[in-house]
């Protein structure tokens, strides 16, 4: 019997790593570098600044949009860079008759000296008294967070049209809102205060990560952050020193797998399949277009 004594090229062994290096090396490479502040710094945008003109335009689309609608625009705001050379804008809007919230985004980013958009989304969410939320979106890209079990959010990519959109949150919200007190949050809990509702907003989102063992405290006080956050959740605290967040081992692969292929696209197929028949069950059809809106 001949005892094996193959012993692979060095090429053959590159094309064997480079696989695992993707798959098992990326998150490892988050898992070192991602941090984020809790209650981040979340400036406006003057009306000065020299936004590229695809931006522009697809915001006052937005506008026209959802001002038609009963929404009253309450700013636009720059969302704290990650990635240098991409720029993130989300502009807010509030029917105060209807108690819900829209907000239109837009990434953007520098492509050999010219800025392009790179992803535009809208999305509604409803407030309720008994703290959940329903959340209709037309995002393509997942969010790297689980979603908190009191909250309905869908996504549909496919409904690019602001009114349609609109419409199937009016479904969800009447079907499975029933029976539930709305509330305004933004005026209620934040006085109208804009960027420190979206500061809050991340923040939570953080935390319930968190809890879910997606993130942990990286310096700064965690004790005194933590029962700060069992106090006055939708407030930073005033005496203690704030930690970063920071991924866990685990997170830091459920973070990255959600949003590399092939695992993107199994988890982009059962999460739009979900949120499709969430929808239908409400008798939602999409309405027949009565303008140019997208």
């Amino acid at each position: 019997m001949e005892t094996f004594n193959y012993v692979p090229s060095i090429g053959t062994l590159i094309l064997l790593g480079l696989p695992l290096l993707y798959v098992f090396g990326i998150p490892l490479l988050i898992l070192a570098t991602f941090r984020t502040e809790a209650f981040p710094t979340i400036e406006p945008v003057s009306p000065q600044e020299q936004l590229p003109e695809v931006v522009r335009a697809q915001f006052f689309k937005v506008h026209e949009s959802l001002t038609a609608h009963g929404f009253s625009y309450e700013g636009t705001f720059f969302l704290p860079q990650a990635v240098t050379n991409v720029k993130g804008l989300i502009a807010i809007f509030v029917n105060r008759a209807e108690c819900i919230a829209a907000m239109s985004g837009a990434l953007y980013a520098n492509v050999n000296g010219t800025w392009n958009l790179q992803e535009k989304f809208t999305e509604f969410s409803s407030r309720f008294g008994d703290d959940s939320e329903i959340n209709t979106g037309n995002q393509k890209t997942l969010g790297a967070f689980p979603i908190p079990e009191n909250y309905i959010s869908t996504l549909h990519p496919k409904i690019q049209d602001i009114e349609a959109l609109y419409s199937a949150h009016l479904a969800m919200k009447r079907h499975y809102g029933h029976g539930r007190h709305p509330v305004n949050r933004l005026d209620d809990q934040f006085g109208g205060d804009v960027a420190a509702s979206i500061s809050s907003g991340m923040t939570s989102e953080f935390e319930h990560a968190k809890k879910c063992g997606y993130l942990r405290y990286h310096g700064g006080d965690a004790d005194g952050f933590s029962t700060a956050m069992r106090e006055s959740p939708y407030r930073p605290p005033t005496e203690v020193s704030i930690p970063l967040y920071a991924p866990t081992f685990v997170g830091a692969y459920l973070m990255t797998w959600k949003q590399l292929q092939p695992f993107k696209a199994l988890v982009s197929w059962s999460r739009y399949r979900r949120d499709q028949q969430l929808l239908d069950d409400t008798g939602f059809q999409l309405p027949t277009p009565s303008s140019d809106l997208s």
